[in-house]
């Protein structure tokens, strides 16, 4: 399987906040669709700063097809974008720890400051590592 890594966002809430419609609400807005049944927050951040978006009808949008164009091609972005899978590993309690190191590793293999073997083989041992840290 071909594909990359990408980020979209995630909004949280607190399990006993004392304003649950009001962060809902929020939330709704922030990460959901507007009154008009459309997703305009997950659009305008695409626009304003490339962020990724789950909304797979935004793919065809005229708008972010031109916000696209400018530093990617669209039809190789739809294609990956149908292959993309959550990671699984991001419900563990040690995943943001592993993230940092991952997001580390992957700038040493960028930089030739190590092989994809031995990263592969660090990030592994990371794994290991978070996994008893957190048992």
């Amino acid at each position: 399987m071909v594909g990359t890594v990408s980020n979209t966002r995630m909004y949280c809430l607190g399990k006993n906040t004392e304003v649950k419609d009001k962060a809902l609400k929020l939330l709704n807005y922030m990460g959901g669709l507007d009154s008009s049944g459309k997703p305009y927050t997950s659009k305008f951040w695409f626009q304003q700063k490339g962020l990724g978006f789950p909304f797979r009808a935004l793919e065809k949008d005229p708008d972010v097809l031109q916000t696209l164009g400018k530093f990617a091609d669209p039809t190789i972005y739809a294609k990956l974008a149908s292959l993309a899978r959550p990671r699984t590993a991001i419900k563990q309690p040690w995943y943001s720890e592993y993230e940092n190191q991952q997001q580390k590793t992957v700038q040493q293999i960028i930089n030739n400051q190590t092989t994809p073997d031995a990263a592969v083989k660090t990030l592994a041992q990371s794994v290991a590592s978070l996994k008893k840290k957190y048992s």
